[in-house]
C-alpha cells in the first residue's frame, strides 16, 4: 500500500495549504507498480532566477531509492532538459511517496514551459 511521507524538514516547514495541495494530488496517485515515477505539482522562478520544479514522487518498487548522481529531466513542447542531482537527504522507502522540489541551474525554461518530469 502506498503511503505520503514529507522529509523531515518539510513537514516542520510546509504550509498547510500545499500540504493540502500534495494531499490532493497523492490521492489522485495512478503510478504503475514497480516504477519510480513522479507528478509535477508546480515550478517557478526564484530571486537568483534558478528554476524550481516541486514534484511528488513515487517510489512504487520493494527498493528504497536514493538520490546520488541521478539525473532529472525536465520535458517541454521544445524539447528536453537533463541535470544531475545528489540529494543526500532525500530517501524514499518503498511503496512511499515524497514531495521534494529540484533547482535548476542556468535553464532558459520559463516556469510554465515544464510538461512533465522524470528520473532515471
Amino acid at each position: 500500500m502506498q503511503k505520503l511521507q514529507f522529509e523531515a524538514t518539510w513537514d516542520k516547514t510546509l504550509s498547510s495549504k500545499d500540504r493540502e495541495l500534495i494531499t490532493q494530488v497523492f490521492n489522485k496517485l495512478t503510478a504503475q507498480s514497480d516504477t519510480v515515477s513522479c507528478d509535477l505539482i508546480r515550478s517557478a522562478r526564484n530571486h537568483h532566477n534558478q528554476l524550481l520544479v516541486t514534484v511528488l514522487i513515487h517510489n512504487t518498487t520493494v527498493s528504497e531509492q536514493r538520490y546520488i548522481e541521478r539525473g532529472v529531466s525536465l520535458q517541454t513542447e521544445n524539447g528536453r532538459y537533463t541535470q544531475k542531482f545528489t540529494q543526500p537527504k532525500l530517501i524514499i522507502p518503498s511503496y512511499t511517496s515524497m514531495p521534494w522540489t529540484f533547482i535548476f541551474e542556468h535553464v532558459a525554461l520559463d516556469a510554465g514551459d515544464v510538461v512533465t518530469i522524470t528520473i532515471q
